[in-house]
Formats: structure tokens, C-alpha cells, sequence
């Protein structure tokens, strides 16, 4: 049987450096920032066809529960028909039972 090694390059903590640094010289500290860069852009979570697909069918399944549809389409419509199960539903634990029926 092969044994698998991983390894892992060293990390860094800048706090880490700090405590020895300020070990050698009280008045020597480090600031770090996480300050994000504007040049970085964000991607975008565009859903593909199985999140139209799941969409589509919590939705159908919620809709017969409730007995009531949205006009609205997509998660906008999903979200006015749970609204309308915590209308219907008296306590919060009726509302979760139907999410998961």
C-alpha cells in the first residue's frame, strides 16, 4: 500500500513575527491591513441549470403546501411564497416541518 504524503509550504503570521520582533525591540511593531485592493473584482454567481432546476421544484413543492403561487419568477416568486407559509403556518416549527416535507 502507497502511502500518500502531502506537504505544505510554510506559513506566515505577521503576528508571529511581531512577538519576536517586539521581543528584541519594545518599540518596533507591524501593522498589517486586509484592505481589498480595488483592482480585484468580485465573480459574479450566475446560477446555471440545476439551480433553475432545485429553484423550480422547492418552489413547486412549497407552492403545494401553501396552495398559493407568486406572479413573480424565480427567487423573487419563491420568496413571496414562503411569506405566504409563515402567514399561513401558526408556529415556526409547522413552517419548517413543510420545508422539509
Amino acid at each position: 500500500m502507497n502511502s500518500l504524503l502531502l506537504l505544505r509550504p510554510p506559513t506566515f503570521s505577521p503576528y508571529s513575527l511581531q512577538s519576536k520582533v517586539s521581543a528584541l525591540n519594545p518599540r518596533f511593531r507591524i501593522s498589517c491591513s486586509s484592505a481589498r485592493s480595488d483592482s480585484v473584482e468580485a465573480a459574479e454567481n450566475k446560477p446555471g441549470v440545476f439551480d433553475d432546476l432545485f429553484l423550480n421544484l422547492f418552489r413547486s413543492r412549497m407552492v403545494k403546501e401553501v396552495g398559493w403561487d407568486s406572479e413573480k419568477p424565480g427567487y423573487e416568486g419563491l420568496i413571496d411564497v414562503a411569506n405566504q407559509l409563515m402567514k399561513k403556518s401558526k408556529s415556526n416549527s409547522k413552517v419548517t416541518e413543510a420545508a422539509w416535507k
